[in-house]
């Protein structure tokens, strides 16, 4: 996350390339913003926020991309693509199928 962070007059900016593939849908080259704050602790949570926000346009985007023009099959396992590339591994449901953690 700290390779996102920059400083710019003191003040802490965070910023994310957009993957070059999306640039043109996503109208930009890279989201940047400020933390607004002198002090990198809490740069670094406000750069969570934002991180995870921007990631978020972008698996929409991609998503929206992979789905233009496909067929239904292929729309249905368009997020699992896009998650993979990012290397985001979704966390398992609680639902009947999740072995039981619990002793007894």
């Amino acid at each position: 996350m700290s390779s996102h962070l920059f400083r710019r007059g003191g003040i802490w900016w965070v910023r994310l390339v957009i993957p070059a593939r999306l640039r043109d849908t996503a109208g930009k080259r890279e989201f940047v913003k400020s933390c607004r704050t002198h002090e990198l602790a809490i740069a670094k949570l406000v750069c969570a926020v934002f991180l995870a926000d921007w990631r978020s346009q972008i698996i929409k985007i991609e998503s929206r991309e992979m789905t233009t023009g496909s067929d239904s099959s292929q729309r249905e396992n368009a997020h699992w693509v896009v998650l993979q590339r990012l290397r985001v591994t979704p966390r398992p449901s609680n639902d009947a199928t999740c072995p039981s953690t619990s002793g007894g």
